[in-house]
Parts: C-alpha cells; sequence; structure tokens
C-alpha cells in the first residue's frame, strides 16, 4: 500500500500526493497528515506527475469521494439545512443543525 500525504487540489477539493511507485485508479493508500492523522484513500485518477529535489516521482491524485462526505466538486448532499453546507465544505461530515 502506497503513502501519501494530503493535497488541495485546483478545484479546492482534497487529494493525495503520492511518492514513489504511480498509483492506479483503484488503488488504495494511506494518507497521513503533518499531525500523525493517517486514514485510508482510493485513488480515482493520478492529475499529474513531479519530482521532488531528490529526484524521487511524486504524483498529484484525485480520491473517490466517500458517503456522506462532498465530493471535490463540491457540496453533494441535498437537505437545505446542514451544517456542512453552512460551511460549504469545511466539515467532513453531513452534519444537521
Amino acid at each position: 500500500m502506497n503513502r501519501a500525504t494530503p493535497a488541495k487540489l485546483r478545484n479546492g477539493g482534497w487529494g493525495a500526493r503520492v511518492t514513489g511507485q504511480k498509483p492506479e485508479p483503484g488503488d488504495i493508500v494511506t494518507v497521513a497528515s503533518k499531525t500523525g492523522k493517517t486514514w485510508v484513500e482510493t485513488i480515482e485518477r493520478v492529475i499529474a506527475t513531479f519530482t521532488n529535489d531528490d529526484g524521487t516521482p511524486v504524483h498529484l491524485c484525485a480520491v473517490v469521494p466517500k458517503a456522506g462526505r462532498a465530493a471535490s466538486s463540491g457540496c453533494t448532499c441535498t437537505c437545505e439545512h446542514c451544517l456542512h453546507c453552512a460551511n460549504r465544505g469545511g466539515m467532513s461530515a453531513h452534519i444537521p443543525f
């Protein structure tokens, strides 16, 4: 399983920055934040590939949206009054007022 760090995407959503071997759609990666929190994501697609200072490839990837979380393109819930909609993606869960 590849290791990755969170990456803010140009569309405002979150993806994963995978170092090393290029992931394929459907691959599972463990994402680790600077604070040490870890979680698992599924790669949707590789957006771009770069090389870091030591020559290691780094792949910027979109991840598959999880149920109950906004998709990278914006809120997908259908309610009119939830905290998620009020924060426009600031929450990672659908939490009613």
